[in-house]
């Protein structure tokens, strides 16, 4: 039978059994199947989840053992009598229903898409799926782990521990992600991924597959310093940019901060080449409390370190700019010793980004990674209603208080409006800082009646609610060639909004800008 048609029959297996635990009035969220064993979620009295695991008879934690299996469960907080109610009946109607169960546990399936990050993990060890939401609408990224070899030793690296992926494997994981995951953003990682010997056949695969809306290869840029690598890779493209790693302008904090020895200029050089070739790229400081006080000195030195020859020439060419916050991986533990307190960490943050902003960069949300970012709830009222991502975290990724999880949240967060979609702190930090930092949002502090829009249905005239004050407009990056912005629709929409008592926001971003979406946005700022 092929590894298709086993998927199939597996994931049929698992609807068929969700079905019938529903039957009997269990409040099923999802059935995962994988070679470890049986997983059944079930949503408790408090909305909270509660796994009844089944495993192989040798389980230590078992809480029950059948003639053929273990049996246990996994909450967040002890449950409450009627989740212990659900708890057991699960198990007996599991029980009863052994007879039924695969003779191999090795398929991996779910009974829906709740678990399709689990799922994934399980099929491809060396990639991660990570789902968020924009305005509602379910973004998928993947991030594939091509390496673990690095030419540098960042002391608070997230990379895991992997053997190089066989390119049969990465092109199948990538085939897969193209067929299943329509519009789905990849981003190629390590270790460093530039060290494998068929990186550009492997970016040029990944650029060719139909159903990826968009590739981000991670790098410290060290390899692209080699004469004339940058511009024989593809692209430039529209949907190709470079994350480059780049903490600190200084040469020796740099080398604290990556673990090498005089690379700083040679990461320098790369990154000028991949702009040189015109490739978009974003630089990721990973702030930490080495780097915490650089932070201004470093914002002031790109345009001269990274920009172009000629004032217009360094508007063009200016790479974007990336807050990471540290995310204590586990197998890490010196990372701990790099930790900043976020109350410290987030003026100092928010302060480097609106200097950058005064010099035309563009700086991404303070908030807009999955892991890598500060909670919602301690950046100021502008970063939040400028952060539209909303990451879903992975089942099991945090608990309330709960330190055996890898992401711990204070109890008081189950009041906050952004709780669904925050990880907290790292556990590393909670047990080091406390978890006090943490502030429920409730959105009583959010201007009143601002809706965020996008050009498009700004242009249209979309309906807005009455009693809206404030439209803020995202204007995205300007068309390549030199379209720019549809500057009289703009203005067009822009009277009639004013004329209806409303405010505008206008948010731009010119990485990619041409001079005539310059002169554009010069229009617009006179007209308003």
């Amino acid at each position: 039978m092929s590894e298709d048609a086993q998927s199939d029959r597996a994931s049929n297996w698992t609807r068929r059994l969700s079905a019938i635990l529903k039957k009997v009035g269990l409040p099923v969220i999802d059935i995962m199947l994988t070679s470890r064993g049986l997983d059944v979620i079930l949503e408790g009295d408090d909305g909270d989840r509660i796994s009844v695991l089944v495993r192989d008879r040798d389980d230590d934690n078992a809480w029950f053992i059948s003639e053929r299996f273990a049996y246990s469960y996994r909450a967040t907080a002890e449950p409450a009598e009627g989740d212990r109610g659900n708890i057991d009946l699960c198990r007996r109607v599991l029980v009863h229903l052994e007879d039924r169960f695969p003779k191999d546990w090795n398929m991996v399936a779910s009974a829906g898409d709740d678990s399709l990050p689990q799922i994934f993990a399980e099929r491809f060890p060396f990639a991660t799926l990570e789902r968020s939401r924009t305005d509602g609408s379910l973004n998928t990224e993947v991030l594939v782990r091509l390496n673990r070899e690095c030419n540098l030793d960042c002391p608070f690296c997230s990379a895991p521990d992997l053997e190089q992926v066989d390119a049969g494997d990465l092109n199948a994981c990538l085939e897969w992600v193209s067929e299943n995951l329509e519009g789905a953003r990849v981003a190629l990682t390590g270790g460093e991924p530039t060290l494998r010997r068929d990186f550009d056949e492997v970016l040029r695969f990944v650029l060719g597959l139909s159903g990826i809306e968009a590739v981000q290869v991670q790098t410290n840029a060290v390899r692209f310093a080699s004469s004339g690598w940058a511009a024989s890779l593809p692209g430039p493209d529209p949907m190709l940019n470079y994350f480059v790693s780049m903490h600190a302008v200084d040469p020796d904090l740099y080398d604290l901060c990556t673990g090498g020895e005089g690379q700083f200029e040679r990461a320098v050089k790369g990154t000028r080449a991949l702009l040189a070739a015109g490739h978009r790229v974003v630089l990721n400081v990973v702030v930490n409390r080495h780097n915490l006080h650089h932070l201004d000195e470093l914002v002031r030195s790109i345009p001269g370190v990274f920009g172009g020859d000629s004032p217009q020439d360094t508007l063009d060419s200016l790479p974007g700019l990336h807050f990471s916050t540290l995310t204590c991986p586990p197998g890490r533990p010196e990372v701990e010793r790099w930790l900043v307190r976020y109350s410290e960490l987030v003026p100092r943050v928010e302060a480097a980004a609106a200097l950058a902003q005064g010099l035309g960069i563009e700086v991404d949300p303070l908030v807009g990674s999955t892991h890598a970012a500060v909670p919602p709830c301690l950046v100021g009222h502008e970063h939040r209603r400028a952060a539209t991502h909303r990451p879903e975290p992975l089942y099991g990724e945090t608990g309330y208080e709960d330190y055996r999880r890898p992401w711990v949240k204070a109890s008081s967060c189950r009041r906050c409006r952004l709780d669904r979609y925050c990880l907290g702190v790292p556990a590393p930090y909670a047990r080091q800082f406390g978890l006090g930092e943490l502030k429920p949002d409730s959105g009583e502090d959010q201007q009143p009646g601002c809706l965020v829009m996008s050009v498009a249905d700004f242009i249209s005239g979309a309906p807005v609610m009455s009693g809206t004050r404030c439209v803020r407009v995202d204007l995205g990056r300007p068309i390549a060639g030199d379209q720019g912005w549809p500057v009289d629709e703009i203005m067009d929409a822009c009277d009639r909004a004013t004329r209806r008592g409303m405010e505008v926001e206008l948010a731009c971003r010119l990485v990619e800008s041409t001079l005539r979406a310059v002169d554009g946005l010069t229009r617009l700022a006179a007209r308003l």
